[in-house]
């Protein structure tokens, strides 16, 4: 298929047979998933909106990359309209986040998931500096180490004993009386969206393959 040659370039190996068979079953179970959720009482999550000034979204999220294990001498954030990271050298990792005033979920979890994307090459051997190993093993790998960090760790309950207090403190007004409970509940909500990086874990999967489908349109 003349979709393998682009395929590979990010994925080393893959074809578009294998994605379709990945996809195929990926699919059947996601879709009934979605339903049986829709069927369920919908999740309040108005406790992620509101006004939640970027200095103090900025400052907890730092504080929170810092913990996981990025490092902020070897790297840096910025602000910026779709997050991203980069690295331009040994010893320079940079990561991007996107903020809104309006809700909490875009600038903590787009931090979580390029702290993940670049706590993954802060980690790769100095070594193997000026070699084509020095670099991400491919974007699959690469994607879920960020996705890892941003959902396994950043949507856990485990993280929320862990920093929800702290979360809290930096918007009083906002969470003070917001239980752990409604807000890891408000964190995982399930929804349906137009918005690829801010979808759920659930429904994030059928908008890879969606676009799968549109760019195979296109090609063929």
């Amino acid at each position: 298929h003349p979709y393998d040659a682009l395929i590979d370039l990010a994925e080393d190996g893959m074809t578009v047979a294998a994605v379709r068979t990945l996809f195929t079953e990926l699919r059947a179970g996601l879709l009934p998933l979605i339903e049986a959720i829709r069927e369920r009482p919908e999740v309040d999550d108005r406790c992620l909106q509101g006004r939640f000034p970027e200095t103090a979204q900025r400052a907890f999220g730092e504080r929170t990359i810092r913990a996981f294990g990025y490092d902020y001498t070897r790297g840096r954030q910025d602000k910026t309209a779709h997050p991203f990271m980069t690295k331009l050298g040994r010893g320079d990792v940079r990561i991007t986040t996107r903020y809104r005033t309006d809700n909490l979920s875009d600038g903590l979890f787009s931090t979580l998931h390029e702290a993940g994307h670049a706590m993954y090459e802060q980690g790769i051997d100095d070594g193997l500096d000026g070699t084509p190993l020095f670099t991400g093993t491919t974007s699959g790998v690469h994607e879920s180490q960020s996705r890892l960090w941003e959902n396994l760790v950043g949507r856990s309950l485990p993280f929320g004993r862990g920093h929800y207090a702290q979360l809290q403190a930096a918007f009083p007004a906002q969470l003070a009386s917001v239980p752990l409970d409604v807000f890891y509940k408000a964190i995982n909500r399930v929804e349906r969206g137009a918005v690829r990086t801010r979808s759920d874990e659930v429904t994030y999967g059928l908008h890879i393959i969606m676009r799968f489908d549109f760019e195979l349109e296109l090609l063929e």
